[in-house]
C-alpha cells in the first residue's frame, strides 16, 4: 500500500480529477462497434482503438479501415494502436480476460505499408499480432541456474536511481512512454505481464531496442500468495519464455504483483535464478494524483539508492516525468534501469 502525506493533503483532494483532460474520445460514426482515445506526452499524441466486433470479420479489413478513418479525422496523430476483440469474448481489461483476436501499431510513417497488407504477406508487418487459437504451454524447468537475490533498494552510494515501471506494456500509453524516456534520455526497467507481451509483442521490442531493461511481472497478473507452488511456477515460467523469444535475452529480473510473497514463493523464485525486485518510492500513481500532487509524492519519498515505482497507463504519469527527472538530476543523480543502479559507478561524494 503506498504511504501517506501529511493530513492537510487529504485523500479526496489528492484523487479528485485534475482540472485538465490527458484522456480524449474521438467519435466516429462510421466505426460503430469501435471506442477511440487518444493522448499526448507534450510531444506526440498517439491514438487506440478498442473494438469489438460481432460475427467473424476480416480482422485485417477491419483494421485498415479502422486506421485510415482515424488518421483521416485526425491527421496530426503519431501512431494509432489497434486491439480488435470479439464482441462474445470481451471482458474488460483484467489480464485474465480472452486475449484480442488481432492487434497492430501504425505509426504514421507505416501506414501506407499498412493499407497494403494482406493475409498473404501480413506477416512481413512487424507491428501486428493476430491470435493463434492457443496460448503458449508451460515450458519446462530451466537448468539449475544460480540462486537469485532479493533487491529491496540500491546502495546509497550509487549515483543511479531507477525507474520501474508495471504492467506493461499497454496499447496507448506504452508508445507515448518510450518516445519521452527517449527526448529524456532515460533508460528503465519495464515490468512486463506475459499476456500483454504476447498481444503486443512489438511494444517489448522497442523497449528493448531503446536500451530499457525488461522484467517479468507474471502471466496474468494473479498474486502469487494466492496459487500453488505449480501455479507460481507456470506463471513465471511461461512469461520467461515469452519475454526471451521476443527480446533474444534471458530474463533476470521478477516483480510479484502487488509485491506480495511469503518465505516459500520467494525461496521458490530465487531458486529459478531470478531476482526478486520490490522498490523504495511508491507515490501510487494508480490513483490517479494530480500531476503537482503526484510529484510531491515522488519527492518526499525520493532517496539515495531509491527504486521508483510507476505504471504505464496513468497519464498524470507522463506529465509529471519530465519534472521529476530534472528534481533527481538536480540532486546529482541519473535516473535509469534498476542494474544501472545494482551495478552502476558510485556518486561523487559532497
Amino acid at each position: 500500500m503506498p504511504g501517506f502525506l501529511p493530513a492537510l493533503l487529504t485523500a479526496a483532494a489528492l484523487s479528485a480529477p485534475s482540472s485538465a483532460s490527458w484522456l480524449h474520445t474521438l467519435e466516429l460514426p462510421a466505426l460503430p462497434h469501435s471506442e477511440i482515445t487518444y493522448a499526448s506526452n507534450g510531444y506526440i499524441e498517439v491514438a487506440q482503438v478498442l473494438a469489438k466486433l460481432p460475427g467473424n470479420p476480416d480482422w485485417l479489413l477491419q483494421a485498415q479501415r479502422m486506421v485510415k478513418a482515424i488518421y483521416r479525422a485526425r491527421p496530426g496523430l503519431a501512431e494509432v494502436d489497434l486491439s480488435l476483440y470479439k464482441a462474445s469474448e470481451y471482458q474488460g481489461s483484467d489480464p485474465a480476460a480472452p486475449l484480442p483476436r488481432f492487434t497492430a501499431s501504425v505509426p504514421k510513417s507505416r501506414l501506407e505499408a499498412f493499407v497494403h497488407l494482406s493475409p498473404l504477406n501480413l506477416a512481413s508487418y512487424d507491428r501486428a499480432w493476430l491470435y493463434a487459437a492457443k496460448e503458449p504451454a508451460v515450458p519446462a524447468l530451466p537448468v539449475k541456474a544460480s540462486r537469485g537475490h532479493l533487491i529491496y533498494r540500491g546502495e546509497a552510494s550509487s549515483k543511479y536511481v531507477a525507474f520501474t515501471f508495471d504492467d506493461m506494456p499497454h496499447p496507448l500509453y506504452t508508445p507515448l512512454l518510450l518516445d519521452l524516456l527517449r527526448r529524456e534520455g532515460v533508460r528503465a526497467t519495464f515490468f512486463v505481464i506475459g499476456r500483454n507481451a504476447l498481444a503486443y509483442p512489438y511494444f517489448v521490442r522497442d523497449m528493448v531496442a531503446q536500451g530499457n531493461q525488461v522484467g517479468n511481472h507474471s502471466y496474468d497478473h494473479r498474486r502469487f500468495i494466492t496459487l500453488s507452488e505449480a501455479g507460481v511456477q507456470a506463471e513465471v515460467l511461461r512469461t520467461n519464455a515469452i519475454l526471451q523469444s521476443l527480446t533474444g535475452q534471458p530474463v533476470q529480473l521478477v516483480r510479484p504483483p502487488g509485491g506480495r510473497l511469503d518465505p516459500a514463493i520467494s525461496r521458490q523464485l530465487r531458486d529459478l535464478g531470478l531476482d526478486v525486485v520490490f522498490w523504495t518510492d511508491d507515490p501510487g500513481d494508480y490513483l490517479r494524483f494530480r500531476p503537482k500532487v503526484l510529484e510531491t509524492r515522488l519527492e518526499v519519498r525520493f532517496k539515495p539508492g531509491a527504486i521508483v515505482l510507476l505504471h504505464d497507463n496513468v497519464p498524470e504519469t507522463l506529465v509529471t516525468l519530465p519534472e521529476f527527472f530534472r528534481y533527481v538530476r538536480a540532486r546529482g543523480f541519473i535516473p535509469g534501469t534498476l542494474s544501472d543502479l545494482v551495478s552502476g559507478p558510485s556518486a561523487p561524494k559532497p
